[in-house]
């Protein structure tokens, strides 16, 4: 049995997760940093980055679960029932109810990973100029590629219950 969940009103994910992401640019002292410091301001960097991709591919995940949804909803009739489980709480609702809601879903993970792209881009732009900055070479500095976007795969059975 598949569960699709989705998404109440309000922020997803949290507005400060995306915020604190890349905000303002850490000033770096004027004295050169330890071979040390530079390899752990690198692993930070890096880390950061990976929970941004992370992140993205999770939500990629949560967009197709919607969509799989919506797409298997356009068929119905208005006054089909549908059930939604919110909060461990099964809920009634019709087809006209659920469609409007799951469309403004999708559009908010869609502006969520938008902005979360735009912030590992600009993260790995700073880890690539770290690199430059402190000539960090070989495996010490593995290329930080930027996060893939799943592509649509088409599925024939959909697994919800209407």
């Amino acid at each position: 049995k598949l569960q699709f969940l989705y998404l109440i009103a309000g922020p997803v994910p949290s507005q400060s997760f995306i915020s604190n992401m890349s905000d303002a640019p850490v000033k770096e002292a004027d004295a050169p940093l330890t071979p040390e410091q530079v390899q752990y301001k690198y692993s930070v960097l890096k880390q950061e980055y990976d929970s941004m991709a992370q992140k993205i591919a999770e939500m990629e995940g949560e967009k197709h679960e919607h969509e799989l949804v919506h797409t298997a909803l356009e068929p119905l009739e208005e006054d089909r029932k549908c059930f939604r489980l919110i909060g461990g709480v099964l809920v009634e609702r019709s087809a006209k109810e659920v469609k409007p809601a799951l469309k403004g879903n999708i559009e908010q993970i869609e502006k969520v990973i938008a902005t979360l792209t735009n912030n590992a881009n600009a993260k790995q732009k700073e880890i690539q100029d770290f690199i430059e900055k402190h000539r960090i070479a070989g495996s010490q500095a593995q290329k930080v590629d930027a996060p893939k976007v799943e592509e649509k795969k088409e599925s024939k059975t959909t697994g919800v219950l209407a």
